[in-house]
């Protein structure tokens, strides 16, 4: 059981969000200093392009992301990429979540019934 002095590591709430998880596992694959087009990021997570923009605001709102906005030719093109901000509270973010699942697979975690038993 763990010791009620030491608090579970909170997860990241703007990470935790299943959607930005996903957006945040895709980036997370990618060498530092390269980035993906959004129409590409966009179908590896099978997202709308309205959803996927909501989500990327809140993941560059928070920087963890940076979007660039340019043109190849006439054509507009967005690209997106993890900011070492970004990087570095997804690696806190799953270093967390993994804590807290040994925690649970070890016995740490007990759950507390109230005294019906429920």
């Amino acid at each position: 059981m763990p010791s009620q002095d030491v608090p579970l590591a909170e997860l990241d709430p703007v990470i935790h969000a299943q959607a930005r998880l996903r957006v945040m596992a895709v980036l997370s694959t990618l060498t530092v200093g390269d980035k993906i087009t959004f129409p590409a990021l966009k179908d590896i997570l099978g997202m709308t392009a309205g959803n996927l923009s909501v989500h990327l605001r809140k993941l560059e709102d928070a920087d963890y992301i940076g979007v660039t906005k340019t043109h190849q030719g006439r054509t507009p093109v967005t690209f997106v990429a993890l900011t070492a901000r970004g990087r570095l509270a997804f690696d806190d973010y799953t270093a967390s979540l993994r804590l807290l699942l040994d925690s649970a697979t070890s016995g740490e975690l007990t759950a507390h019934r109230d005294d019906k038993g429920s």
